[in-house]
């Protein structure tokens, strides 16, 4: 039998060829080792990755925003702000004349007089007056007559005045009244109440604020006993004021009036009672 052989370039041929498909399919050649003399070859690093930036909150879409909470309203502001004005008024002053005695039944006159800060200084005082002082004054200024102890006691009618008055700075708003007492007694109170008018801002409102108190005290006379003494005091006078035209007229019209009713009534009463003692005779 005769052999056949293969030339040997073909058998190293054929041996590369299977060395070379062993590699592929096992494991991959690792790194040389440091120091191993292959210095050339640099160890292979993956890149970093970038991080994407995140949008902002309020950027994000589909995310429902919270409503900012609304701030409730300070209790005291509207308080503040009142002081504040208050703290901006400027004193002016106040005058009055009350008759410290009046005659029942019969109108006497109450005036109250209020002078702006600009005229408080420099005003000439009403004739007669009972009283004055200063007080701090508003643009705006009520001014009331009460009878806070005995309110039937006295009849008070405002003659043609608001409670409510203007008061100018350089000048001065007066209130008068009709004082009418109902009977016969001795130290009657009546008050001047003043008070200052804040302006509610953005409306029409106006509040009174701060009351002041003005009492003053009044005798009321009798009619005969006030005729008596006037006549004493002043007979001139008395006389101007009795005769016809004059204010105490119609006064003593009444007054006459009343004894001629009240004789005449007597009278009647005089045969009436005649007559029952025949009767019981």
């Amino acid at each position: 039998m005769r052999r056949s052989y293969l030339p040997s370039a073909t058998l190293f041929l054929i041996a590369g060829l299977a060395v070379a498909a062993s590699g592929c399919g096992g494991k991959s050649a690792e790194a040389p080792p440091p120091g191993s003399g292959n210095s050339a070859v640099a160890p292979v690093t993956a890149p970093k990755a970038t991080p994407t930036p995140s949008r902002p909150i309020e950027e994000r879409p589909n995310e429902s925003r919270r409503p900012l909470r609304a701030v409730p309203p300070s209790e005291y502001a509207q308080g503040a702000e009142v002081e504040t004005w208050k703290k901006g008024l400027k004193q002016g002053a106040i005058e009055y004349r009350v008759p410290a005695a009046m005659q029942a039944q019969q109108p006497s006159a109450v005036t109250v007089k209020i002078h702006g800060y600009q005229d408080a200084s420099g005003w000439q005082p009403m004739p007669g007056a009972t009283g004055n002082g200063n007080l701090k004054v508003s643009s705006r200024m009520k001014v009331e007559l009460i009878a806070p102890l005995n309110p039937a006691e006295f009849t008070i009618t405002p003659q043609n005045s608001e409670a409510v008055q203007f008061v100018p700075n350089d000048g001065a708003a007066t209130w008068m009244w009709n004082v009418t007492p109902a009977y016969k007694a001795t130290d009657q109170k009546l008050e001047i109440r003043v008070s200052l008018v804040y302006q509610v801002p953005g409306s029409t409102l106006e509040e009174p604020l701060d009351d002041q108190y003005y009492p003053v005290t009044v005798d009321v006379q009798k009619l005969s006993v006030a005729i008596e003494h006037d006549f004493q005091k002043d007979p001139v006078g008395w006389l101007k004021y009795m005769l016809p035209g004059g204010s105490g007229w119609g006064a003593l019209a009444a007054l006459v009036t009343s004894l001629g009713g009240l004789a005449w009534w007597k009278r009647k009463k005089k045969p009436a009672a005649r007559a029952s003692g025949k009767k019981d005779a």
